[in-house]
């Protein structure tokens, strides 16, 4: 770790004003970079935004959906609460001030003294040394081409764009696939439309809602590091703990009580059961395959409100859609709620940030190698977001500042990849390279050791390994203690912050989260 003394007002360039690209440019205030943000709407929140969210959208994960430095209090918030938040977030700290709104970036060039960025309607580019990405990966809606739909006299949406209950009042809708905003959507289809069926081809894992259909017990074991354990081990030995040995012959055991759980809190019928066993789906399905169930899904359900057709779409009619089952639905509207096309278009023209199977090659997810002065926040998909954003950014600005414990050279960064897409290509097969689904902590552990601080956040043993062990609270101030390190005032051996974990300490924890799991409700 460099402890010289910082240079200070380098231009960066923050290309996006969602919750990565305004913690991003927070972040960089605070070490002292002249920060531009480019925002292509007229307002903040990316995917919280007027311009992305769909009706009723709300967050599911309570505390543990907040920056670190402002706290939110432990109940969901709607979409437009996130993004009054987010804009809150950025006022107190001084990003707005450097916010040029209806602003978009259509081209970013390499040149010898820094970067080009090119806007929409600019004349010239404006010259950065840094430019950071924090467009994210889900902002290119993916509608699959289906066979008929000129013919279909119904309206036709991508779940982006079912921003008022009015387009699904009275009407008898169908929503197309089998993930969080599928399940969101459909259930508010169930509320708002005259008729609702949800058209799902392989069902998946769901956590129950604490609030509703769920067990608390489950719901806070799930963002658990005993929940992290249990997982297939993570690529990088410096991030495995004790409690990440539990032999498989137990954690089997655990698996089959955490089955057993979901699914009595689930209380669907066998139609709506995945194929595959929680313990495979949860650890290798990542973010897309697992999520909370909403607010009422089940209840819909239950009492025929939402019906379920599990089947894959084979064409529209006239009036509905042809399943491969030889189910016909009428429909007047049908919603695709079928994720995005991933890509950033006016950075690959210039770099290669993806490999030839089309897998992001970004070490630690946020820079490519070779490449000087670029990095990417909020191409590390976690469940966990929003803290997984706030310390990339963090571990961007040490790189940048050559203040990490040790900067990794090119051949090291490509050696990492290798290994950790290796792993994923096996782990987490649908990964592409960006989600890492349930591994949070492990991410969050590895930055944090390439920064030299310490992993241990938590006031005690049983607070560290039974409860929500991420809290973006825990992490508050960072950038001070950040300086702190660099300056001398903390250690800086890159094993430093792993040695609070040996020893009874350690061996405590690992048989306290067992005893606390295999003593939960039967």
């Amino acid at each position: 770790m460099c402890a010289s003394a910082r240079p200070s007002g380098e231009r960066v360039c923050v290309v996006g004003g969602g919750p990565a690209g305004v913690v991003t440019a927070k972040t960089f205030l605070d070490h002292d970079f002249d920060v531009t943000v480019y925002e292509k709407f007229a307002e903040l929140g990316g995917t919280w935004s007027t311009r992305r969210r769909y009706v009723d959208l709300e967050h599911q994960i309570f505390d543990l959906f907040e920056f670190a430095d402002m706290p939110v209090a432990d109940t969901p918030l709607t979409a437009p609460e996130v993004q009054a938040y987010i804009t809150e977030y950025a006022d107190r700290f001084g990003v707005t001030d450097h916010v040029q709104f209806e602003t978009e970036v259509v081209d970013v060039e390499r040149r010898a003294d820094g970067w080009r960025v090119t806007t929409d309607g600019a004349d010239d580019a404006t010259r950065f040394d840094y430019v950071v990405v924090c467009t994210g990966l889900f902002h290119t809606p993916h509608v699959p081409s289906v066979p008929g739909r000129d013919a279909f006299q119904g309206a036709v949406s991508h779940s982006t764009a079912v921003s008022d209950p009015d387009q699904l009042a009275d009407a008898r809708v169908v929503v197309v696939g089998g993930g969080k905003s599928a399940a969101d959507l459909s259930t508010r289809a169930a509320e708002y439309g005259a008729t609702a069926t949800q058209v799902i081809r392989e069902p998946k894992w769901f956590v129950p809602h604490p609030e509703t259909e769920g067990s608390p017990w489950l719901f806070y074991a799930s963002f658990s590091r005993l929940a992290e354990a249990l997982y297939y081990p993570y690529y990088n030995d410096d991030c495995i703990r004790l409690i990440d040995r539990i032999p498989w012959s137990i954690t089997e055991r655990l698996w089959d009580r955490i089955e057993a759980g979901v699914l009595r809190d689930m209380g669907l019928d066998d139609q709506l059961l995945p194929d595959i066993e929680a313990d495979s789906r949860f650890a290798r399905g990542g973010a897309r395959d697992t999520a909370v169930l909403p607010r009422g899904y089940t209840t819909a359900i239950q009492r025929g409100e939402l019906a379920v057709e599990r089947a894959g779409v084979e064409a529209f009619t006239v009036d509905g859609l042809r399943l491969d089952s030889g189910v016909h639905l009428e429909a007047d509207v049908v919603v695709f709620a079928t994720g995005f096309d991933t890509s950033v278009p006016f950075v690959e023209d210039e770099v290669t940030v993806r490999d030839d199977d089309g897998r992001y090659r970004l070490y630690r997810g946020i820079v490519p190698p070779g490449t000087d002065g670029l990095g990417f926040v909020g191409f590390r998909h976690t469940v966990q977001n929003f803290l997984s954003m706030e310390l990339a950014a963090q571990w961007l600005t040490a790189y940048f500042r050559d203040e990490l414990v040790s900067t990794p050279t090119r051949a090291e960064m490509e050696a990492t990849l290798d290994r950790r897409l290796d792993w994923e290509a096996e782990v987490l097969p649908d990964s592409e390279g960006y989600e890492l689904g349930p591994y949070q902590l492990h991410y969050v552990d590895e930055l944090m050791l390439d920064m030299g601080l310490p992993t241990k956040r938590a006031s005690n043993v049983l607070s560290e390994y039974l409860r929500p062990a991420a809290k973006p609270r825990r992490y508050a101030n960072l950038s001070a203690e950040r300086k702190r390190a660099v300056e001398g005032a903390a250690a800086t051996s890159p094993h430093a912050a792993t040695e609070p974990y040996l020893g009874s300490h350690h061996i405590l924890g690992a048989l306290l989260v067992l005893a606390g799991l295999v003593v939960g409700r039967d």
